[in-house]
């Protein structure tokens, strides 16, 4: 017997609004195993489970549509729901990370480099300084001519006792700031 769709997502929204949890799951999982490529039906999974409170559960459905969006080449979409993710957690740095290729693609690249840059905030706060390096670096990558993002590599390459690398980044930033004209830094630097 063919599954009626209609009807099962209408007893499972009316068990997620009664607070029947147990049941509303049942209900999405007939109909995600028809279907596990429905993003309308993740996400409105997703919706059910913040509502109940259950924020890490609500970001792993909101991860899947999201990376379903991206797939599908909805971008736009994609951000909006990474940025659902970032509402219910703002530590969940890896959304900043997905946030700026996002962003890249569509041609958003101060968006990009803020996105890039909040995440490696987070992870430098955290000791996590291998990947604060390294998306400062795409960071770096995205505009050159920032050289703050730079020096920002630099600083961090020599902190790791990383010096020939670290070297590399002051010079690069040195000749940015030649090109720029930019005396004082450049002594500085």
């Amino acid at each position: 017997m063919a599954l009626n769709k209609r009807k099962v997502l209408d007893s499972a929204r009316k068990y997620a609004q009664k607070g029947a949890k147990a049941k509303a799951l049942k209900e999405y999982q007939l109909l995600l195993q028809a279907d596990p490529r429905d993003a309308k039906l993740l996400l409105e999974v997703g919706d059910a489970y913040r509502r109940w409170g259950q924020a890490e559960d609500a970001i792993a459905q909101y991860v899947k549509v999201a990376q379903q969006y991206r797939q599908d080449g909805f971008d736009a979409r994609a951000v909006a729901v990474y940025k659902q993710i970032l509402n219910l957690d703002p530590k969940h740095y890896a959304a900043y990370v997905s946030l700026s290729e996002l962003y890249q693609r569509m041609g958003l690249d101060s968006e990009a480099i803020g996105a890039l840059q909040t995440a490696a905030d987070g992870y430098h706060r955290e000791g996590r300084k291998t990947d604060a390096l390294e998306l400062l670096r795409q960071m770096a990558a995205l505009d050159p001519t920032n050289t703050t993002s730079r020096l920002k590599v630099a600083e961090l390459l020599r902190q790791e006792k990383m010096h020939a690398e670290a070297l590399a980044e002051y010079e690069a930033a040195a000749r940015e700031l030649e090109n720029q004209q930019d005396r004082d830094q450049l002594l500085a630097v």
